[in-house]
């Protein structure tokens, strides 16, 4: 494998050279001549905001500023519901498991994403902590009962829409 980039043929050119041939050439920094445009110039004080400082004070509270309790009721109601009306179970989700949900959700993101959920589970090669939230059947059935809008509804015609975001507008609205 080579370097994507080499210096150029020329060494009193400044450039560099692509493996396709591209001349790229190299600008010092502070290069710019003359004064910024006020349009540019950045004024805002940066870091974190005193008013989310204020309410975050960990991990979960900061993952709960972006999924919210009005976007959990939501998923919560749609979920229950898609379970009920199609599949005929009393899912029973509760928030507090609707969480655990989304949390081993974002694990498999973090172990591969593409391991089958039987060996994530499984009791010689699956991740302990999977197990121990909840088991795999339960997860298995929330998944696939997952929902952020009414899915029977849509599916059966009964909202049309030109909406390409309609199965998520209501919590991305929220």
């Amino acid at each position: 494998d080579e370097d994507p980039i080499s210096e150029s043929d020329d060494p009193d050119s400044g450039a560099l050279m692509g493996k396709d041939g591209t001349k790229w050439s190299v600008l010092e920094a502070g290069g710019c001549k003359g004064r910024a445009a006020a349009r540019n110039v950045f004024k805002e004080r940066v870091g974190v905001k005193p008013y989310i400082k204020n309410r975050v004070s960990d991990e979960y509270t900061a993952w709960k500023e972006f999924i919210s309790e009005p976007i959990l009721n939501t998923i919560l109601k749609y979920t229950n519901k898609f379970a009920k009306e199609k599949l005929k179970v009393d899912l029973n989700l509760t928030s507090v498991e609707l969480e655990a949900f989304i949390a081993i959700q974002y694990a498999r993101g973090f172990y591969g994403k593409h391991l089958p959920v039987k060996l994530l589970w499984a009791n010689h090669t699956g991740i302990n902590i999977f197990q121990e939230i909840m088991s795999r059947n339960r997860f298995s059935l929330i998944k696939r009962c997952f929902a952020f809008d009414d899915r029977v509804s849509r599916r059966s015609g009964m909202i049309a829409s030109a909406d390409v975001f309609y199965p998520i507008r209501e919590v991305f609205d929220i």
